[in-house]
């Protein structure tokens, strides 16, 4: 606006001085040429009176004395003879000497002009003329009031010697040329102002549209910038602040404790079993969560409490109000209690828990790195201890994140290097103890040390995306392992394989299948794939049409560790399943615990009247064994029977099919 009212008064000065400088230049262009205009008719009149009075008149002007009444009768006669209805309102004959002979004004008669320029002009031959307003002026008809008034010299001319005798000064009304020329001046002048006005109406629209679109433009590249700012410093999906934001804030929060001798706390949260839901539902479902999660944690944290998105699953918070660890434990207990209550996510019920890792600034460390770092080793000891509680950081978790560390590194390199093996474990038949199955276990031997337990090394796998690969080397090694068996006359019966959710939800998964079983050239009916309860959680038309593709082909299905997932009896009735496996954590206490029994007993009850095989994992007691007989449980698996052995231990369990305990 202060723009506008600028470009304004200075539009007015210039279009005020433009008008004056036209008005000064119309004007004098007008009267020049009106003069012009004059000078010419006069020029022509005097020819006239010239060829009228001098004829008349011998020798006038060679008379130096004034001339009788009679001649000047005569001479005032022919004049006015000659300028009636003309404009002219006054003549005088003036000789060489600049004296004047003859004046229509009878009182100017014998005036000298001889020092007059415009006389001295016109006596060399150039006419001389001149503009000037009276206010009283003598003419022919008398006194005449507010005139304008053009006199013009103009030299006589001796007509046989073309020598010039004398000069001629007329006077010309032209009062009314020059008020015409005014109202053609204000005419003129009003629509030059007019003009002026609507150019500048149409520049100030102009510069207002300008001024509009620069200070949109303007406003436009400040919410650009704050908007790039906003995102490089915020979780597009939860809209907190994101961990380059987490970083920077966390360093002058130190510099200011530090300043201030105070403490500060670091946590870092992960969701627990986040990549399970996400990879079971799918993307949107764990989208969803990570909101719920947000707005969750967002009711929990104080007014002095700071929270982030560090990315993924992971969350952070800075609380300034720690003067020793145990102040950060209530909050978070808080978040643990208020993060499991149940959540529905596209009609399946999910409990949701989160591991806590907590640091303490200056005594667990002072600078940022380690001090996250250290948050972060304690975050997974939480995990490590069975998730769902927070843990505090200690000295000796460094160590422990060191050889998390390397043991991530070499998993990186271990399927290239041949160092995965299997292990089975038979199951047997409830009643009799037959071999009816082994079940292939993932085992790592790096070299020169003893086999790594699948506990440590399994979920390493999964975070770092190679359950994948690793997954379709056991899947081809256990039917070739098929094969060798059936080519020495073993008969295994059948083989079941674990199927992690990102393997079974592969685009070709079925070919890898297929193709695993084709070239083994095992019947189909010889393998089974393991799947978990929770990949299950999502029984949409897809999932449910790749195991129908997998029943075509002739591969059993189970559901493993049935019981502890995300359980919906609904997918029973709609999944072709074969087999439910109790997880080992009902097997147990079952012999002692009558809810372990109840859910035992159930499930052997519902999977009898859906026609679905029950398996009891991690039977380790006669006890255990005689119950779960008399539960009408078909097959069993666990050390009563016995342990996962290395393939050339099966072959020596198969020559005798017939388990006695304790093997």
């Amino acid at each position: 606006m202060i723009k506008n009212n600028k470009f304004l008064s200075i539009s007015v000065v210039v279009g005020l001085v433009v008008v004056a400088v036209l008005v000064v230049a119309y004007r004098s262009l007008t009267t020049h040429a009106l003069i012009e205009q004059e000078e010419r008719a006069n020029t022509n009149i005097v020819y006239v009176l010239a060829n009228m009075v001098l004829p008349q008149v011998d020798n006038l002007l060679d008379h130096e004395e004034s001339l009788s009444s009679v001649d000047l009768d005569r001479i005032g006669r022919l004049v006015n003879e000659a300028v009636q209805n003309t404009s002219i309102v006054k003549v005088k004959i003036i000789n060489l000497s600049g004296i004047v002979l003859y004046s229509s004004d009878p009182s100017q008669t014998g005036e000298s002009k001889y020092l007059n320029e415009s006389f001295n002009s016109a006596k060399t031959g150039v006419p001389a003329s001149s503009f000037s307003y009276r206010k009283t002026f003598d003419s022919f008809r008398g006194p005449i009031e507010n005139r304008n008034i053009v006199s013009t010299y103009i030299p006589i001319r001796n007509d046989a010697t073309r020598d010039i005798i004398g000069v001629f000064e007329i006077y010309s009304d032209v009062t009314g040329l020059f008020r015409a020329s005014e109202r053609i001046q204000l005419q003129v002048g009003g629509l030059v102002v007019a003009s002026l006005f609507l150019i500048y109406l149409i520049l100030f629209k102009m510069a207002r549209r300008a001024d509009k679109v620069i200070s949109r433009q303007h406003l436009e590249r400040l919410a650009n910038a704050e908007r790039v700012r906003y995102q490089t410093f915020h979780d597009q999906l939860t809209g907190l602040p994101n961990r380059a934001s987490f970083i920077e804030q966390l360093d002058s929060m130190l510099e200011q404790s530090a300043f201030d001798d105070a403490s500060l706390a670091v946590l870092i949260l992960d969701l627990d079993q986040f990549k399970l839901i996400n990879d079971s539902l799918g993307h949107r479902a764990g989208d969803e969560l990570l909101r719920i999660a947000t707005r969750r944690l967002q009711k929990q944290v104080r007014e002095h409490d700071l929270l982030y998105r560090l990315g993924g699953d992971e969350f952070a918070i800075i609380t300034e109000r720690a003067s020793q660890p145990s102040d950060a434990a209530p909050l978070a207990q808080r978040i643990i209690e208020a993060m499991r209550e149940p959540i529905d996510i596209e009609g399946h019920s999910i409990v949701p828990t989160v591991s806590v890792g907590i640091s303490v600034y200056p005594g667990d460390d002072i600078a940022i790195e380690k001090l996250v770092k250290n948050a972060d080793a304690a975050m997974y000891r939480a995990k490590q201890a069975g998730r769902n509680q927070y843990c505090f950081y200690s000295p000796e978790m460094n160590s422990q994140a060191a050889d998390r560390l390397r043991l991530e590194s070499a998993l990186q390199q271990a399927l290239g290097n041949d160092e995965f093996v299997l292990h089975y474990q038979p199951r047997v038949d409830a009643q009799n103890r037959a071999i009816v199955g082994m079940e292939a276990l993932l085992r790592w031997q790096p070299p020169g040390q003893e086999l790594v337990p699948p506990g440590q090394f399994i979920p390493i796998l999964e975070d770092r995306d190679l359950i994948v690969d690793v997954g379709e080397w056991v899947l081809r090694t256990a039917t070739r392992q098929v094969r060798d068996w059936l080519d020495r006359g073993l008969d295994p019966r059948r083989v079941s394989v674990n199927v992690s959710s990102r393997q079974f939800r592969k685009e070709n998964f079925i070919d890898i299948v297929h193709a695993a079983i084709e070239d083994a050239g095992i019947p189909a009916d010889y393998l089974e794939l393991e799947l978990t309860e929770s990949l299950l959680l999502d029984h949409s038309s897809s999932a449910i049409e790749i195991m129908q593709n997998l029943k075509a082909i002739g591969v059993k299905l189970s559901i493993d560790d049935f019981g502890t997932g995300y359980s919906s009896l609904g997918y029973l009735k709609r999944l072709p399943i074969d087999f439910l496996k109790i997880d080992r954590g009902f097997i147990s206490e079952v012999t002692s615990s009558e809810k372990d029994a109840a859910i035992v007993n159930t499930i052997t009850t519902l999977a009898a009247e859906l026609r679905i095989g029950v398996v009891a994992e991690g039977v380790e007691t006669e006890d255990q064994w005689r119950l779960l007989q008399r539960k009408h449980c078909q097959e069993l698996q666990g050390f009563y029977f016995s342990r996962p052995v290395a393939a050339k231990q099966v072959e020596s369990l198969l020559a005798h099919p017939r388990l006695a305990s304790g093997l």
